[in-house]
């Protein structure tokens, strides 16, 4: 209480509009400070107090429909009377809108089947006349999808500004976000850019009635105008090595050096009169070519395709309001380190993490990125440890990996381990939850344990926008100039990739962990009164980004495990082959799991199973061919002179405990 009482009065004794930070940590309660800030607010308005008017209004920009929902819901509940409502949650049909009354039509089931305004319950629908009912509503709520649609085509004033009472505009004072928002804006453009905007010129022949005499000409200037400058950008940007031999620079920067022109003008004016101006393919190709007309450096990269690209401040439009960012791992995200303007308040207070184990995973093989885990026998054997530690550690368990593999995971662990799993609510076929796809939920608030399989990385390309976009006031530029300057030295410049610029390298180990340390949040953790061993497992975490992540847990305890577990071991050589044939271990494994322990010869085994007697001698020598001896509880017996095998019969055939 007395955290988010200094907070509070920070907010409230504002001496002007600017940015908040909250980094209150997930648990700290600001979902319930932002329902008691949104109530008080609601209160002063129906009680007709001067203070609200003052106020103006609020913004509340969630990333969830159920949650704008939710808290619609809760406005009403306690203002039952007033009239108009309160609040306006934006938001288009959705299985949440359905289900919350919004679309009364009972033969509609979703987006797909609304005819719009020829639906004969048009009058009354909610969802038709939303934008008109939401000029005018004290409290207007809209997702983060929504507001950066109208933030990029430039009609956030939709959201902004508010119709009082007298039919006056005036200014919603709050903007709040629970979660973080996209505070830059990037602009890219490729040659896929360019195409596709050429064809939708050549589609308005048809669509707008223009001559193709017309369209030619929009062409041909879309062509000088921007294509031309692209390609001179593409072939100028190489590097000529000691040896004379000239290979393409990676990344850079790269200025035009010319005026913008009335042509150009005349151009712009004329694309955006054909094709609208919330055109998304029009706007990243116009932003670009006034940016290099005008002499600005623009950032180029040919770490994937071709593509130049700059970006502006995403929050410019919110300058006037007070802006909340709630976000619980603000300290650590790398958007947020450069930013003078943001007033960063007060952190919650620590907590004393001594009930947190985390046990890492360091061996090699385990090495869960997404291309390692193509490979059939680490998710195979994955599966096989993850039993094994759900049984050593008993409770609900929150297990997270790549979407892709969400599906697998799912089918292929035992009903056993997946009583102790929570999975992804509503999602048919069942699936475990997916990096991405847990964003705001408390739906895994019980688990004890979290497994996370992965890493929710970003694309090196994305990675380096971001990092110039949020640190090219801090000295991005002459760090990448340093850099190419000294690459065109090296007989193989950039070896290590984009990861070569140590700004983009430490970014990315801020992003992981602040992605991590949300995942990690997702379990019990979140409860403050929380006493409970929590665990937490992790495979091959990058260094840099693990040495933060744990500053952000103090107290707490750390296992590392260098071994390779012996059930994923036994997986790995299960798999292996030799000249396109399963190796002698194997086949051996193959065997002894689909045995019913009637007794065999040794000699007759080895025939069965092709093994010569040098390969089973070199077989014998392995301590893992005893521990799967011992695993599958062979009693080796001589008869008439020959070793005989069975098995002991209190064991399970096909179960091994490593």
């Amino acid at each position: 209480m007395g955290y988010w009482r200094r907070c509070t009065k920070e907010i409230l004794s504002a001496s002007a509009p600017g940015i908040q930070v909250i980094p209150a940590r997930a648990g700290a309660g600001k979902s319930t400070w932002i329902q008691a800030f949104l109530l008080s607010l609601c209160t002063l308005k129906q009680q007709g107090d001067p203070l609200a008017d003052f106020f103006g209004g609020v913004l509340l920009i969630l990333q969830k429909v159920e949650d704008l929902n939710d808290i619609d819901q809760m406005i009403q509940n306690a203002f039952p009377d007033a009239a108009p409502p309160l609040m306006v949650p934006l938001q288009s049909l959705t299985a949440s809108s359905k289900k919350v009354g919004r679309c009364v039509n009972p033969d509609v089931r979703d987006y797909q089947d609304c005819p719009g305004e020829q639906c004969p319950y048009a009058d009354s629908c909610p969802l038709l006349h939303q934008e008109e009912a939401g000029r005018r509503a004290f409290l207007l709520g809209a997702t983060q999808a929504r507001f950066y649609g109208l933030r990029q085509s430039e009609q956030l004033d939709t959201l902004l500004l508010r119709e009082a009472e007298d039919g006056q505009l005036v200014r919603r004072r709050f903007v709040l976000f629970d979660e973080k928002p996209e505070l830059f804006q990037i602009w890219a453009l490729d040659q896929t850019r360019i195409n596709a905007l050429s064809n939708q010129l050549e589609s308005l022949t048809s669509d707008r009635n223009l001559s193709d005499h017309q369209v030619g000409r929009l062409q041909s200037k879309l062509h000088f105008a921007l294509e031309v400058p692209f390609q001179q950008i593409r072939r100028d940007t190489v590097i000529q090595l000691p040896t004379g031999k000239t290979v393409d620079q990676l990344v850079g920067f790269y200025c035009l050096h010319n005026a913008l022109s009335a042509e150009f003008e005349a151009l712009k004016a004329s694309l955006t009169r054909h094709l609208g101006q919330n055109n998304r393919q029009l706007q990243a190709c116009l932003h670009i070519a006034e940016h290099l007309c005008r002499g600005s450096p623009c950032l180029f990269c040919k770490a994937g395709n071709f593509h130049l690209s700059i970006s502006t401040d995403g929050m410019s439009a919110l300058t006037g309001h007070q802006v909340l960012i709630f976000d619980a791992t603000a300290e650590l995200d790398g958007d947020y380190l450069h930013q003078p303007r943001l007033q960063f308040l007060s952190p919650s207070p620590p907590r004393d993490m001594h009930n947190v184990t985390f046990h890492l995973f360091v061996h090699p093989k385990l090495n869960v990125s997404k291309a390692a885990m193509q490979k059939s026998w680490l998710t195979e054997g994955l599966c096989t440890l993850i039993e094994e530690l759900l049984v050593q550690f008993p409770g609900k368990t929150f297990l997270c990996s790549y979407k892709e593999h969400s599906a697998y995971f799912a089918r292929s662990l035992s009903p056993e381990a997946l009583e102790q799993i929570v999975r992804m609510p509503g999602q048919e076929p069942p699936c475990i939850p997916y990096f991405g796809g847990t964003n705001g939920s408390n739906q895994f608030r019980t688990c004890t344990n979290v497994i996370l399989l992965g890493y929710p990385r970003l694309d090196p390309e994305s990675y380096l926008e971001r990092c110039y976009a949020a640190w090219k006031d801090a000295g991005f530029q002459e760090q990448l100039e340093q850099l190419c300057a000294y690459m065109e030295t090296q007989a193989q410049p950039w070896r290590n990739g984009l990861r070569d610029l140590p700004a983009v390298a430490e970014y990315e180990s801020r992003h992981l962990a602040a992605r991590l340390e949300q995942e990690i949040y997702r379990c019990a953790l979140r409860d403050s009164t929380c006493t409970s061993e929590l665990h937490s497992f992790l495979f091959s975490p990058p260094r840099a980004m693990w040495n933060l992540l744990l500053e952000r847990f103090p107290g707490c305890r750390v296992e590392v495990l260098e071994f390779l577990p012996d059930c994923v071991m036994q997986v790995i050589e299960t798999q292996k082959t030799y000249r396109g044939k399963p190796t002698a271990y194997a086949r051996l494994q193959q065997f002894l799991a689909g045995w019913d322990g009637t007794p065999i010869f040794l000699s007759q085994l080895r025939t069965q199973l092709d093994i010569s007697p040098s390969s089973w001698k070199e077989l014998r020598k392995r301590s893992d061919f005893h521990a799967l001896l011992e695993a599958y509880q062979i009693r080796p017996l001589r008869q008439g002179g020959k070793t005989v095998w069975t098995r002991s019969s209190e064991t399970s055939c096909g179960v091994i405990s490593a």
